[in-house]
Formats: structure tokens, sequence, C-alpha cells
């Protein structure tokens, strides 16, 4: 048995509502085929929270464990803004170690 071949597509920054009339209505069909035949969902933020998605998503570990909310966070104990240190692995790391083909993977933020 061949094993399954998994395309994920993460859009962000883009118009749910809107790629979800236009695929219905045909003028993206590619979208509209990739709805028929696949599996998809709709992620949500929880109010006032913007950016766990894509470090939830590369590193398979909750919000509540990475931390990561936001792409720059206050550093604790100072008032200083600086970009936020992640030192989760990304899942395809551990794929390719333990022997499965992963050949590309894009993520574009």
């Amino acid at each position: 048995m061949t094993p399954a071949k998994i395309l994920f597509i993460g859009i962000d920054g883009a118009d749910r509502d809107l790629i979800l009339q236009w695929a219905d209505e045909g003028l993206l069909p590619t979208f509209q085929s990739l709805l028929k035949k696949g599996a998809w969902g709709i992620t949500h933020d929880p109010p006032g929270i913007n950016g766990c998605h894509w470090p939830t998503f590369l590193s398979g570990v909750s919000p509540a464990q990475h931390g990561r909310y936001w792409a720059q966070q206050i550093q604790p104990g100072t008032y200083e803004i600086k970009p936020f240190g992640f030192p989760w692995e990304p899942f395809w790391n551990v794929l390719s170690r333990a022997g499965r083909n992963v050949p590309w993977v894009i993520l574009i933020f």
C-alpha cells in the first residue's frame, strides 16, 4: 500500500470568505477542486491574539506550550520588544530522521 501524500496549503492574509465564495462560483477552479476532494478546515485566533498558528503548525506544539502569540513579544522582566526566539524543532525534521520522505516544505508568512 502506497502511503498517502499530503499537501498542506496555508493561506495567511487572505479573505477566507472571498476565497470560499469565488471557489464556489467557479472563479477559483483549483481551490474549488481542492475543497471538494480534500479535507480542510478553518482556524480561529483567540480575540486579541495573532501569530500562533504558524508556530503551532510547524512544531506540533500548542500555543500554551510554545508561548508564541505574536511575531514580537515583550521580553520577560523588561519593557523591550524583540523578535521571539523559537526553540521548537519543525515536524519535517523529525519525520526525515525517522526515515519518512519529506521532499520539500514551503512556508510563506
